[in-house]
């Protein structure tokens, strides 16, 4: 065979022919194809699918670590879609709020039921950018607090951080009173990022009068704050 290849009677044309049809039958033996290789090795690695459920109430974070600040709190038994991607330790999920949360406190499986209708409602988002691992970056550093310690924004939107109290946590009403509300939430105790509206009530009780703020982070809805300009519930500056 090596005869027949490089004989002189074949000439340059049935040369050139050979070498094509090899190059047509495995164009990879004579070119390998770095750019390949290297993009299928940068490809995000697939994360679970599927729909798991909380084992506590937990937070939901834009990012894959614990330095950004909670944008939600998922009760404890909520079943929750996951999304396409994930970070170590952290799953990705798309309802019933989008974002990061920590996959230590998932249960599950593939099998794991979703809700009627939203079993497929994670096929059909794009894979998300993972961020590096933070390692030692610091996080960035908060806005500086105007008089009063909140931080206006938008004219009516205030923000602090504030430590949650009361050992039962903070309960979230969608109606700013005892009587004839709905508990729609809670809130553990800790450090949070609060998001204060202009919204505030107050309702009489047998320990005084009872006041109350809407908020829209890290839930949404009425949170008493306790009793008089002094509070009770929420330690922090710009928390009452």
């Amino acid at each position: 065979m090596a005869s027949t290849l490089f004989s002189p009677s074949l000439g340059l044309a049935g040369l050139t022919g050979l070498m094509g049809a090899a190059i047509a039958l495995s164009p990879t033996l004579l070119w390998p194809t770095p750019v390949a290789a290297q993009a299928a090795a940068q490809a995000p690695a697939a994360g679970p699918t599927g729909c798991r459920i909380t084992l506590a109430q937990i937070g939901v974070y834009p990012e894959p670590n614990l330095t950004s600040d909670a944008v939600g709190i998922l009760a404890k038994e909520v079943t929750v879609i996951l999304g396409a991607g994930s970070g170590e330790g952290w799953a990705r999920i798309v309802a019933p709020q989008a974002g990061w949360v920590q996959g230590q406190f998932l249960r599950g499986d593939r099998t794991t039921p979703c809700p009627p209708g939203q079993g497929s409602a994670a096929a059909n988002l794009p894979s998300p950018t993972i961020p590096s691992p933070t390692g030692n970056r610091m996080p960035a550093p908060r806005p500086t607090p105007t008089a009063g310690g909140a931080i206006g924004e938008n004219g009516s939107i205030s923000r602090a951080v504030c430590a949650v109290l009361p050992e039962a946590g903070l309960i979230v009403r969608d109606q700013p009173s005892l009587e004839g509300s709905r508990v729609i939430g809670s809130i553990r105790p800790g450090n949070y990022t609060f998001q204060f509206t202009q919204r505030r009530a107050s309702s009489p009780d047998v320990q005084g009068l009872r006041q109350w703020v809407y908020i829209t982070a890290p839930a949404k809805g009425w949170v008493s704050t306790g009793f008089g300009a002094e509070g009770g519930n929420l330690q922090g500056e710009g928390c009452l």
